[in-house]
């Protein structure tokens, strides 16, 4: 049938009614779901970030990850930092 309505009307060929184009089909994954990594970071004596853990965006795997990182360096400050340098969270 397209070929019937392609010789019809010249070169231009009308897609099927379910056609989409790559770059318009959305994307398989929930819309909730971020899977952004970010960076755990500790602060050492020289005021200098230093990342110890890269960890999903997850605010259960942050929490949990940051709470380990604390435990392991007492009194020093512990930040969650995204992937554009923008703070999640600090301790």
């Amino acid at each position: 049938m397209l070929k019937t309505i392609g010789k019809l009307l010249g070169s231009f060929v009308i897609p099927p009614a379910n056609y989409m184009p790559s770059s318009q089909k959305q994307s398989t994954f929930p819309a909730t779901t971020n899977i952004e990594n970010i960076e755990l970071q500790v602060q050492d004596m020289t005021g200098y970030w230093r990342t110890f853990h890269v960890t999903l965006n997850e605010s259960q795997r942050i929490i949990s990850g940051m709470q380990q990182l604390s435990s392991q360096f007492p009194g020093q400050r512990i930040r969650a930092v995204n992937s554009n340098g923008r703070i999640i969270d600090i301790l």
